[in-house]
């Protein structure tokens, strides 16, 4: 479908994900390559957030996202489900005793979740291209993906990001947004690294963030196709 839009409503936020093809795509008679998956979880508190745009350029992106948000997305709800998980407990350790050592074992836990969740994401995508006889290039993909939860009076948010776009949480009341992670460019306009590329998680651990925050009035995940035209380079 050339859009598509989904809405969330909890008793505490509001998840809301828009998608429309680009016009260079329209003009083109191109398919819309990008995708996105959210989710709450009521026993949890969890909420989980994705976004991926494919590649113009590559034959089966719009799969290839497809396959980056949904596959994140469903080992994210699985591991987050257990109320005992490793992340949360460390995530928790450190909002409430605000040390170094407790940010490094939130980051530590944060990245055994989601750069785990996206390397899976890879695989299934790597399998994908193999059972139809192509290559995994053509399933190019980026990918940011959020995790959120309230606990007690703080926010537990991690992030991972591959790619261009942004992740940023902002405040109104203290008219802030801290960027979540940083976009993946190249030496030429539109150029950035995939879920597909080479090497891409040799630096992983780098890919994620982590915050404690009060309160928080959103959080954006956005593909370039919004930060382009509405941030400067």
């Amino acid at each position: 479908p050339d859009s598509a839009s989904s809405i969330k409503q909890t008793n505490v936020k509001t998840i809301i994900a828009a998608s429309q093809r680009g016009r260079s795509h329209a003009n083109e008679g191109k398919p819309r390559d990008d995708h996105f998956a959210i989710s709450y979880d009521e026993r949890s508190g969890w909420y989980i957030l994705a976004v991926a745009d494919g590649a113009g350029s590559a034959e089966f992106s719009r799969k290839g996202s497809s396959i980056a948000c949904e596959e994140t997305m469903r080992i994210c709800n699985e591991k987050l489900a257990d109320p005992a998980n490793a992340f949360e407990q460390a995530m928790t350790k450190w909002a409430n005793e605000d040390e170094q050592a407790l940010k490094n074992d939130a980051h530590k836990e944060a990245y055994n979740l989601l750069a785990e969740a996206a390397l899976q994401a890879r695989n299934k995508i790597i399998e994908e291209a193999r059972t139809n006889n192509s290559t995994p290039e053509k399933y190019a993909t980026t990918l940011l993906l959020t995790v959120c939860k309230q606990v007690k009076e703080h926010w537990l948010v991690a992030s991972f990001w591959i790619g261009d776009g942004a992740i940023g949480l902002y405040s109104k009341e203290g008219n802030s947004i801290k960027l979540m992670g940083n976009p993946d460019s190249g030496a030429h306009a539109g150029e950035t690294l995939f879920l597909t590329s080479n090497d891409v998680f040799k630096n992983a651990y780098d890919r994620i963030r982590v915050a404690v925050v009060n309160d928080f009035t959103a959080i954006f995940l956005m593909t370039d196709g919004i930060t382009d035209p509405k941030f400067e380079t």
